[in-house]
């Protein structure tokens, strides 16, 4: 499994799940019932399946993007798919989406191999790479970004060039740390470097951004309250320059935990996610352990609980909360999928 994600809907639990063959999995679990949850399989990508995004607006419609360089929308009542977009790269092949999310309740920013982010508006008609706002974040992938809750228009994102960067995407200009001469970039406020690749970044309510990476730790920076910085604000106190042109080196995490990532050949790729608006109001995030089990964190780096079963037989990777309540789904490399209430 690739994806997967709560509806937010707390009447009854459904949860859905991506693959790396492009099918996507809805489970319906009864909780007056031993028996095995119903499930629906839909095939509608041609490749892996990184995010599957439900709005609260339109909980009818699932969108989901793909390597296959789709964004598609599944309406659940007329049981149709459309395709919201088909995105080429600057060559001319189909590009290949790493993540996505929405700025508001219609535009959806997407995040690709190539080290580019753009946004679309999901109720214009599908539009070629030429009328796309087409931004360049990273020159190597982007794994994984996150939005500022209390300002979608910063975000972070992780790459695999080892940095972890946050942008404003209200002032953009010449990309002066790019290769790509004609590139065009978001105001950076600063960057972390990592000493290898980082896997995920997000944002949480409280103004926390969490990430993780390859060098077996997990990270949380305390950033506060971000919702009224200029577009040209640069965090301080700044520790170093950078390699690349002027953006400057200046996040410290605040919390930095041990944890296993070296996920290998077969398991999905671990990430750790914040709860999106907790009932409880505590801001807590889960990530996968190696162990065949599922953490849980504090803002503060406090680990809440270890989530493990004998029935879990394979590490899973792919985990999440639901939005509000304290449901947490976790998701296998062999489709099987683990509901912890």
């Amino acid at each position: 499994m690739t994806a997967i994600a709560f509806h937010p809907s707390i009447s009854k639990k459904v949860i859905f799940g991506g693959d790396t063959s492009g099918e996507m999995g809805i489970w319906s679990v009864d909780d007056d019932s031993d028996s095995q949850a119903e499930i629906t399989h839909v095939k509608y990508h041609g490749s892996n399946i990184p995010r599957i995004l439900i709005r609260e607006q339109k909980p009818k419609e699932i969108i989901t993007c793909s390597y296959d360089g789709s964004i598609r929308m599944l309406d659940l009542d007329k049981n149709v798919s459309n395709s919201l977009l088909e995105f080429d790269n600057e060559y001319g092949g189909a590009a290949s989406f790493s993540d996505m999310h929405f700025l508001d309740s219609n535009v959806v920013a997407f995040s690709t191999m190539e080290g580019e982010l753009g946004t679309f508006d999901t109720r214009e008609p599908n539009k070629p790479r030429s009328e796309i706002n087409v931004l360049r974040l990273h020159d190597k992938k982007i794994t994984n970004f996150g939005v500022n809750p209390k300002m979608t228009q910063q975000l972070v994102s992780a790459s695999l060039d080892r940095t972890l960067k946050i942008w404003d995407l209200r002032k953009v200009g010449k990309s002066s740390w790019s290769q790509n001469e004609k590139a065009t970039s978001p105001h950076c406020l600063g960057s972390y470097k990592s000493r290898l690749s980082i896997s995920a970044a997000d944002w949480n309510n409280s103004g926390d951004i969490v990430c993780n990476g390859y060098d077996n730790t997990i990270n949380i920076f305390q950033l506060g309250d971000t919702s009224n910085l200029k577009p040209d604000h640069v965090f301080e106190p700044i520790s170093e320059e950078a390699e690349e042109g002027d953006i400057p080196v200046n996040l410290k995490p605040q919390a930095t935990m041990t944890h296993n990532c070296q996920s290998g050949r077969w398991v999905t790729v671990l990430k750790a996610r914040w709860q999106t608006n907790p009932q409880d109001g505590v801001e807590k995030c889960v990530i996968a352990n190696m162990k065949k089990a599922m953490d849980i964190f504090d803002r503060n780096g406090n680990q809440l609980a270890h989530l493990d079963d004998e029935s879990m037989s394979a590490v899973p990777a792919v985990a999440c909360f639901h939005p509000t309540q304290n449901w947490i789904a976790g998701g296998n490399s062999s489709g099987k999928t683990f509901l912890f209430y």
